[in-house]
């Protein structure tokens, strides 16, 4: 019985742990997403496009 458990609490961390990193990379992607586009914005406002 003592197997069972211990596959059992192995799975339940790996599952929180897959969680977990999903949720920070997601985090991770949407910050640099919205840091690109403000810069991508004040560089439309001041004129400088794709550095023409």
């Amino acid at each position: 019985m003592g197997d069972a458990v211990r596959v059992f609490l192995i799975g339940l961390f790996g599952v929180f742990a897959g969680m977990t990193f999903l949720y920070l990379s997601m985090k991770i992607t949407e910050m640099a997403v919205t840091a690109l586009e403000s810069k991508r914005r004040t560089g439309e406002d001041t004129g400088q496009g794709e550095g023409k």
